[in-house]
């Protein structure tokens, strides 16, 4: 997925299995080395959620900003604007 071009960022993390500083975190080989072994690469456990800046079938690139991370409701969420 990563060599196809898709460019996505960790924006919801569940704060029970993974740590609330990869919140925001652009999401690549170096997070994904990070992640604990117990993790799906693809956060298929619910593990963490993403927002794609950019993907092949994209006409252009989302340019994002990133916004101010949060705890709400027992999970952490990073904020992203279109620029």
């Amino acid at each position: 997925m990563l060599e196809s071009g898709l460019e996505t960022y960790l924006v919801t993390p569940d704060p029970r299995k993974l740590p609330k500083e990869l919140c925001g975190e652009k999401f690549d080989a170096d997070l994904l080395a990070r992640l604990p072994r117990d993790i799906g690469p693809c956060g298929e456990n619910g593990e963490f959620h993403t927002v794609v800046a950019n993907a092949p079938g994209f006409f252009a690139p989302l340019d994002l900003v990133r916004g101010e991370t949060v705890e709400r409701s027992g999970f952490i969420y990073t904020d992203f604007t279109l620029r």
